[in-house]
């Protein structure tokens, strides 16, 4: 595969669009603009090598894993794999039937998340979950129950150890009630608008975003 260095940013010359685009077509002249398909330049270089994160303010000193239940779309397994690492997760189990890195198509989503984060197999995400609170994890399940709880209403205390993972379950079915039963938290989030649910790559985001703020990470 070839790695680009370099993209570029290309504008419309149609004063009544001027349309700004990214591209990595370096050497050609004669792009037209996808709009109005009239002539673009060249504005602006940006380099694809140079990281803009800042790993020191990404840093935790709680330890948190993603567990992922028979997921079915692999597109939603490699946003939640590039959400988990852009939040830096330490861990994420793929349990059941979801798709793994090793599938064909899990790259177009992940943009290669799964190299910057340790990952486990597992066909039984009842028997990874009593492992994870063996070895001191506090289990919080993603899913609208008759008592589950606001995501929005979590106590700090209700964590303990510094450790905690997140499941999510499948797009249809949602988490295993198995599992429901066996986590230590189950907890959902409030929705404002007339949607019933998230897709379960937002909800992923949202939930692990709002549980580091809890502590402030």
């Amino acid at each position: 595969m070839n790695h680009l260095k370099t993209a570029v940013f290309r504008e419309c010359q149609n004063q009544n669009c001027r349309f700004r685009f990214p591209d990595t077509q370096l050497n050609t002249e004669n792009t037209l603009c996808p709009l109005c398909n009239a002539r673009t330049i060249i504005v602006e270089k940006t380099s694809l090598t140079k990281d803009f994160r800042k790993n020191s303010q990404s840093k935790s000193d709680y330890k948190i894993a993603a567990i992922l239940d028979n997921i079915r779309s692999v597109h939603n397994v490699g946003s939640i794999l590039r959400t988990a690492v852009g939040l830096n997760l330490n861990k994420i189990y793929f349990c059941g039937f979801t798709p793994t890195p090793a599938h064909k198509s899990f790259q177009k989503t992940s943009f290669g998340a799964d190299k910057f984060i340790s990952w486990e197999k597992s066909l039984n995400s009842v028997v990874t979950i009593k492992h994870l609170q063996s070895t001191g994890y506090t289990i919080i399940s993603l899913e609208t129950t008759h008592s589950s709880k606001p995501l929005d209403s979590l106590e700090p205390c209700e964590i303990m150890d510094n450790r905690f993972a997140v499941v999510v379950g499948n797009e249809v079915a949602g988490v295993d009630p198995k599992i429901l039963d066996a986590s230590d938290l189950v907890v959902s989030i409030p929705i404002a608008g007339s949607n019933k649910s998230f897709n379960v790559a937002v909800a992923f985001g949202i939930a692990v975003y709002q549980l580091r703020l809890l502590f402030n990470n």
